[in-house]
């Protein structure tokens, strides 16, 4: 079962660090150098300096760099530790993508570990060393969670509980980036723990966001394990610091990841709109004013009925719709399994892997903005873009909860979750 329980988290102390939404970041992983340099001129107290310091700012490496700040900011106030073990909630309205507002209620908390053999939190993608070295690292410098993993759950009591607690009372209010706002309770009332956990306590989890710190913080747990002379399992490092949001809530948004291929030779260019051909049907999309918001809407459309894709370079800035014939059978051209109908499957199964082999993943790029493909395709840059539809929830939850790996970049749920509100100590106890 799922241990979700309250901690002793730290925050940032207004009156020494000024306006909180000058000190929030998000996630290490979409942190462009630009946002970056942005970030770090916001405030000498932003996240960011934890989270993705900079290597020139001292003669130290950016984590012992890290650490050392750390510390001076406990030292001096600018972060508070709860006397008092909490959960957090937080409120975010945002804009979504057709500019209507929207609101996403989550709960953060520290969740114990577990390997995923249990089945109590659940994968949905494969990692890669190189993050997780980087965040192995910043961890063991610092003996901290920085920013939560993002996880999914279905029917818990939580929202219910936590919308009834945020109706009598009022949260701290943090405008956050452009047009989006935060608002954050820190809940110590333990009729409210206990339904929390209650509540969780028999459902999986589902890790939305935040693999590589999932089995960044495994690793880091069996480490210290190793290093102790004796461990209980009250120690803070055998948890990790996890916000929880309910499949169900209206603001959790999906949106797209689009896929682009460049440096392929001209023979795999052909064998590739050759394979296309042979399996997808082709239809040019005629729209009158095509550009990647028609053409997506258009997918998205289709989807309804059958597998399809959009496509820019198949010969030249023409776009096209691939769609899946009929008389195809899914499970033909795929592993099978929940997988089995989506497009996204088929295109890497059923095309990209047969042509190009271990090199997919090299003339692969990723990106969530459609204008982005599109306009790579348009200068030059790249060759092919294929355009998705978001990927459905009752799809991601079915596969997962079937033991299986989504395929790379599948899901991107957005907002991503603020770094700075909290943050998890891992040393002494939880308690």
């Amino acid at each position: 079962m799922a241990d979700v329980l309250p901690f002793r988290g730290l925050r940032y102390a207004p009156d020494v660090v000024g306006s909180l939404s000058d000190v929030l970041c998000p996630p290490f992983d979409v942190i462009s150098s630009q946002l970056q340099d942005k970030l770090h001129d916001l405030s000498a107290y932003n996240a960011v300096r934890l989270e993705l310091g900079r290597p020139a700012e001292s003669s130290l490496d950016v984590y012992a760099s890290a650490a050392n700040l750390f510390a001076s900011w406990k030292n001096s106030g600018a972060l508070v530790r709860e006397k008092t073990p909490s959960f957090y909630l937080l409120r975010h309205r945002f804009p979504d993508a057709e500019g209507f507002l929207r609101e996403r209620w989550a709960l953060t908390g520290a969740v114990r570990l577990q390997e995923f053999n249990r089945r109590i939190v659940l994968p949905h993608e494969e990692t890669l060393g190189a993050p997780k070295k980087d965040r192995m690292a910043l961890m063991e410098a610092c003996n901290s969670n920085f920013s939560p993993v993002m996880a999914l759950y279905r029917k818990g009591s939580v929202a219910d509980i936590a919308s009834n607690l945020a109706k009598n009372s009022l949260g701290v209010e943090i405008p956050y980036l452009e047009g989006e706002d935060l608002e954050q309770w820190v809940v110590t009332d333990p009729e409210f723990i206990s339904l929390v956990r209650d509540g969780l306590k028999d459902i999986p989890l589902f890790i939305a966001d935040g693999h590589h710190r999932y089995e960044t913080a495994l690793l880091y747990r069996d480490r210290l394990r190793e290093r102790s002379n004796g461990w209980s399992e009250d120690e803070a490092y055998n948890f990790v610091m996890m916000t929880l949001i309910d499949f169900d809530d209206p603001g959790l948004v999906v949106g797209s990841y689009h896929r682009t291929l460049g440096g392929l030779t001209p023979s795999a260019l052909s064998n590739l709109r050759e394979r296309l051909m042979d399996v997808f049907h082709a239809e040019p999309f005629l729209e009158g004013s095509a550009n990647p918001d028609t053409l997506v809407r258009a997918v998205i459309e289709r989807n309804k009925h059958t597998p399809t894709l959009g496509l820019l370079g198949m010969d030249g800035e023409s776009p096209y719709l691939l769609s899946l014939p009929s008389r195809v059978d899914h499970k033909s051209v795929t592993t099978g399994g929940a997988l089995a109908g989506y497009e996204g499957s088929l295109l890497q199964e059923a095309v990209l892997n047969p042509v190009l082999g271990g090199n997919t993943e090299h003339h692969t790029s990723f990106t969530h903005d459609s204008y982005e493909a599109w306009e790579s395709v348009i200068e030059g840059q790249k060759q092919l873009a294929f355009f998705q539809r978001p990927f459905p929830l009752g799809l991601f939850e079915a596969v997962v909860s079937e033991g299986a790996l989504l395929p790379p970049k599948s899901t991107y749920f957005y907002p991503k979750l603020p770094t700075g509100l909290v943050f998890n100590s891992l040393e002494g106890t939880i308690f």
